[in-house]
């Protein structure tokens, strides 16, 4: 007999869950429409993790809006009130809707600063007394 040498089976990588694969395009969507950027990052096996991030000017500061109307959109529930992470981001999990599902979905985001417009910036200065 012949020794042949074993065949390693080739490395996948990227969301290899259809459903995850969904919930990502979806939120992609959503995302954008509030002006931000949706990220993924993680093993994409045990749950799927986005990022939403701030991106154009009028990105929306109402970033729990953006994460109920992205459940909606989804298809997932939320699991409770967000979680607040370091520098200032909020954590919420979502889940799927069938009762022995056990994948969910983490959603970070980072609120829009608060952009102060010229006429902003002259009325405070006004009202410190400058010019």
């Amino acid at each position: 007999m012949i020794d042949e040498p074993a065949i390693q089976p080739a490395q996948v990588f990227g969301i290899i869950d259809p459903d995850y694969a969904r919930v990502f395009t979806q939120a992609r969507i959503v995302a954008w429409q509030y002006g931000y950027a949706c990220l993924a990052h993680g093993t994409f096996t045990r749950d799927l993790d986005l990022l939403l991030v701030p991106w154009a000017e009028h990105a929306s500061r109402e970033i729990e809006s953006i994460v109920k109307h992205l459940a909606g959109v989804t298809g997932l529930r939320l699991q409770g009130p967000p979680s607040d992470k370091p520098h200032g981001r909020k954590s919420w999990s979502l889940l799927f809707s069938a009762f022995e599902d056990v994948r969910w979905v983490d959603v970070s985001a980072f609120a829009a600063p608060v952009l102060r417009t010229d006429a902003a910036i002259d009325a405070a200065r006004a009202a410190q007394g400058g010019e």
